[in-house]
């Protein structure tokens, strides 16, 4: 873990749901769309982007990410990540297919009806 990462607005890509075995491997549930190329983005830091991590997926258990974090060499400091949410800058993530998109790109779009009279403009998802 280091110093703190200044590269804007961050997403939340996963969170730690516990520790597993004795050795310092964390249970992981990724948000990413693969979720095994949680560690691929970088850098992976927490919410006030201050602590960067490095993350390496070992596997898979019951539908999460078994992984190891440096620095995280036994069950109890494993222990005290749990909750701990997963970050990277937006910059970080690839850029959607031609037929996909954010839902954060829509915010500030406007909004019709069928007819396509205005309705608004979108504020939130």
């Amino acid at each position: 873990m280091t110093t703190k990462v200044d590269k804007g607005e961050l997403v939340c890509v996963g969170v730690v749901t516990g520790a597993r075995g004795i050795k310092g491997d964390i249970r992981v549930k990724s948000f990413t769309a693969v979720p095994e190329d949680l560690a691929t983005y970088r850098p992976i830091t927490d919410k006030s982007g201050s602590r960067v991590f490095k993350v390496k997926v070992t596997g898979a258990a019951k539908g999460q990410l078994v992984a190891r974090v440096d620095g995280i060499s036994d069950r109890t400091a494993a222990e005290q990540l749990k909750g701990m949410e997963f970050y990277v800058p937006w910059e970080a993530l690839p850029d959607p297919k031609e037929d996909e998109f954010y839902l954060r790109d829509l915010i500030g779009l406007r909004a019709e009806r069928e007819d396509g009279s205005d309705f608004g403009t979108i504020t939130a998802v």
